[in-house]
């Protein structure tokens, strides 16, 4: 819009406007002259008119008038009385916070994370005195069924150093557990005992996911021999164990374990990270937990776990192969005969393995065998001994359905959920597993007899119920099938309640 004129200079031009002369009486000089100065005044206000133009489009404004600023409130001043009195405040805060930190917050040294599981159990036979309801004591008299407690554990873990830069952490773990019905051995009596007891520090950097990992355990920990034995109870499909890990001694040692990795997937879309490569080797005392070694020789361990390359969306994802090994010297004493218990030397301890897992929601399987080979002696009448090398085997085949959301990487292994449920690490949706289990153990192949012991093959109907992340009932339907004579089948149906924290 252009800039308008004054009201005097407007008026003038609409005087003069229209780009004629006013018409004036010929021959008047007065009238003459004021038609003159007109015509001058008509120029000037054009020429005006132009200039305002210019400035217009040059996109000049005009001066505006500033606003005068009034002047500031003069600022209150503050008395040395006010000074101490905030001072006063700032300490009884301080003491109130230091106080409320002091009752209400468990103190440490160092960082740590306190977790742990507690299992609430019932069982019942149809044979007497059954397995499951151990611990099987003399005074059980033709029990057919129990409550009883599982496994209880509380564990501390955390960095000892933290490695900023690159990640290259120092971390520790300990665990205490008491596991009345498995209390044998070190554990009788169900005694609290320490379950896990390490160091574990990353010689790479684990700032990045894709990066391979290299760290060494070393102290009391869960020997990484196959799926069952290395599977803590929190993680296990099933109640009981695979019948080898306790025969074979298989699952917590004290020893120094390597762990490394080469050729890592990571797909940042589904936070999904899967080595191709994984590989352990380590060397253990081969005595079990909370025991010393009681011989000159340790025990080596190595295992290799190859994982197919695949991204989340593969059909192969989750698709796993892994071989063990495990040789080992132990002490070998006399059984049976005049000489029962003697120590007759040392002799091998051989395990191999090998295992297969798949695992794609909502479908999956494993199957593992395991093979033992051990020096064994017998005593006869005389004192006469014979040695024998005895080879075991164990095999377990499980197949499972899942129904719901809880398996899935998107939505809970990695804490995160659809972000329209308004809900995060409180929200958890309830999931079901169905299962079926195959586990068959024979201690001595070919040479089932009361010295040696028995074939037992153990058919598992399971039904677990995924409320949170740590918190889960299971039902397992076991036909116990024992080579034994004169030995009935079991049936044992069992439930259990497993909660964490």
């Amino acid at each position: 819009m252009k800039t308008r004129l004054t009201p005097i200079a407007a008026l003038v031009a609409l005087v003069l406007g229209g780009g004629g002369s006013i018409a004036f009486a010929a021959g008047n000089p007065e009238l003459e002259a004021t038609q003159q100065q007109l015509r001058q005044l008509q120029e000037a206000v054009r020429a005006l008119q132009g200039k305002l133009d210019k400035l217009e489009s040059e996109g000049a404004a005009k001066p505006a008038t500033a606003a005068a600023t009034p002047a500031a409130a003069p600022e209150p001043e503050v008395t040395k009385d006010d000074l101490n009195g905030l001072r006063s405040d700032l300490e009884n805060f301080k003491y109130l916070y230091n106080r409320n930190r002091e009752y209400n917050t468990a103190l440490t040294n160092r960082p740590v994370n306190l977790s742990g599981i507690a299992q609430a159990r019932f069982g019942s036979n149809s044979v007497a005195n059954g397995n499951n309801l151990a611990p099987n004591t003399v005074n059980s008299n033709k029990r057919h069924s129990s409550f009883n407690n599982g496994a209880a554990a509380i564990q501390l873990s955390g960095l000892l150093y933290r490695d900023y830069e690159d990640g290259r952490n120092l971390a520790y773990t300990l665990r205490l557990a008491a596991n009345p019905s498995q209390a044998t051995g070190a554990n009788a009596n169900a005694n609290v005992y320490v379950q896990f007891a390490n160091l574990t520090y990353n010689f790479l950097p684990t700032l990045s996911p894709e990066n391979p990992r290299l760290t060494a355990t070393l102290g009391q920990q869960l020997l990484p021999f196959g799926l069952d034995a290395a599977a803590p109870d929190e993680l296990k499909p099933t109640i009981n164990s695979a019948q080898f890990v306790n025969a074979l001694g298989l699952g917590l040692d004290i020893g120094l374990i390597a762990r490394g990795e080469a050729g890592v997937e990571y797909d940042y879309g589904y936070s999904y990270r899967s080595p191709t490569l994984t590989w352990y080797a380590g060397l253990v005392n081969g005595t079990g937990a909370n025991t010393t070694d009681n011989n000159n020789n340790k025990d080596w361990f190595g295992r290799a776990v190859f994982t197919v390359p695949a991204e989340y969306n593969s059909w192969l994802r989750q698709l796993a192969l892994g071989v063990s090994a495990y040789k080992g010297t132990q002490n070998v004493t006399v059984t049976g005969g005049s000489a029962a218990g003697a120590l007759a030397g040392t002799g091998r301890k051989d395990r191999y393995g090998f295992d297969l897992y798949y695992n794609h929601d909502p479908f999956g399987f494993t199957y593992e065998y395991v093979k033992g080979k051990d020096d064994r002696t017998f005593g006869g009448a005389n004192g006469v001994r014979s040695d024998e090398e005895v080879e075991s085997r164990g095999q377990v085949y499980t197949a499972y359905y899942n129904i719901g959301q809880q398996f899935l990487y998107a939505n809970s292994a990695l804490g995160t959920v659809p972000v329209s449920t308004g809900r995060f690490d409180d929200w958890w949706p309830k999931s079901y597993q169905f299962f079926l289990r195959y586990d068959k153990f024979d201690p001595a192949v070919g040479r089932n007899d009361a010295r040696h012991g028995f074939r037992q093959d153990i058919k598992t109907l399971g039904f677990n119920v995924f409320f949170a992340q740590t918190t889960k009932f299971q039902l397992n339907y076991n036909v116990v099938d024992s080579k034994q004579p004169d030995r009935d089948t079991d049936r044992q149906l069992i439930g259990q309640f497993q909660f964490g924290f």
